[in-house]
């Protein structure tokens, strides 16, 4: 069908399902072939609808058409819209998003607490989540996506466009051809507390790619770090043509971020190894000079990072850089 392969949401809420295989057929409703994705759910369409999508497991969808977005889910006008618990996995979008395609929403969509694995798209943008202005995720991991390498593309895990907001994920092991493995972002767009990390790009950025732009990327607490590139800047690029200054703050990468263009700017970097556990288990080990490192900010108070730690413990109440925080080993006092 076009538009929700599976389940078409103006209003309402689906929790506790398997959505898997299912296609949506692509065909343009007008000139808006925005209204026609979604091989496993669509939500939206008109201003007015809302819901969400909880509990669920998301897997094997696709659009079926090289014009479609939104494999496993798209988002489309509308909200609130909440995304919660769920498992987004092995989906497949044509243009863009293999897993999650958020787009045009009037009140912030929000995802939380989800897995956006190995996901595809055969040309273009997001293999794992597309996420426009009003778009907000929060302790997630997106890894193992990938975008066709046959075709150009940017954002192999995330591509923020027009705005956006990315907290405490993990970003790791994606794939894309032309900039920012891990992730790309266009106007304006925040990173806080992330791990990009071990992704790849065919030509620049296997990690963060910042693109042509006139409004600013704002990345903080962010360790970018093991990530390759077929060409050149293994972990970060800033394209040449961005007008304004993004700016880092209390991050951890290699090399320093420099401002040969006159649009970069950056505050207490680390460019030291992070000292991550290995390469397949991304927490901080002893020593590691990303520990209580970071920037407080308020949301902190209370809040958690990726694996549901306090991001401010009672001790030396600093936040640590990167998605997780470092638990020191416990001490054990035996009574007799």
């Amino acid at each position: 069908m076009a538009g929700g392969g599976s389940i078409f949401v103006h209003y309402g809420t689906v929790t506790n399902c398997i959505i898997t295989r299912n296609s949506s057929f692509v065909g343009y409703v007008g000139s808006d072939f925005y209204r026609a994705g979604g091989g496993g759910i669509f939500m939206g369409l008109n201003t007015a609808n809302s819901g969400g999508v909880w509990n669920c497991t998301i897997s094997g969808n696709n659009v079926n058409s090289a014009a479609g977005i939104g494999g496993g889910i798209e988002i489309y006008r509308g909200g609130p819209w909440r995304i919660a618990n769920c498992t987004i996995s092995g989906n497949s979008g044509g243009i863009e998003s293999g897993g999650i395609g958020a787009y045009a929403t009037t009140i912030p969509t929000i995802i939380s607490n989800c897995w956006a694995v190995s996901n595809y798209v055969v040309a273009g943008c997001a293999g794992g989540i597309y996420m426009a202005s009003g778009v907000e995720c929060y302790n997630s991991f997106i890894i193992g996506n990938t975008c066709d390498l046959a075709n150009w593309s940017e954002g192999g895990g995330v591509r923020l466009q027009g705005g956006g907001l990315i907290r405490n994920c993990l970003i790791a092991n994606n794939i894309v051809k032309n900039g920012g493995g891990g992730v790309a972002t266009y106007n304006i767009a925040s990173i806080q507390n992330c791990t990009i990390v071990s992704n790849y790009s065919v030509t620049s950025a296997g990690g963060l790619y910042v693109a042509r732009t006139n409004v600013a990327a704002k990345v903080e607490n962010t360790i970018i770090w093991g990530n390759s590139a077929g060409g050149t800047s293994s972990n970060w690029f800033i394209d040449v043509n961005v007008g304004a200054v993004s700016t880092f703050t209390n991050c951890c990468t290699s090399p320093n971020i420099f401002n040969a263009y006159g649009n970069a700017s950056d505050v207490n970097t680390i460019t030291n190894d992070p000292r991550l556990i290995s390469t397949t288990d991304f927490r901080l080990q002893s020593g590691s000079s990303c520990i209580n490192a970071g920037v407080n900010r308020n949301w902190m108070e209370g809040g958690w990072d990726v694996y549901g730690n306090r991001r401010i413990d009672n001790f030396r109440k600093t936040v640590d850089i990167g998605a997780y925080e470092y638990l020191s080993p416990g001490t054990v006092f035996g009574f007799q």
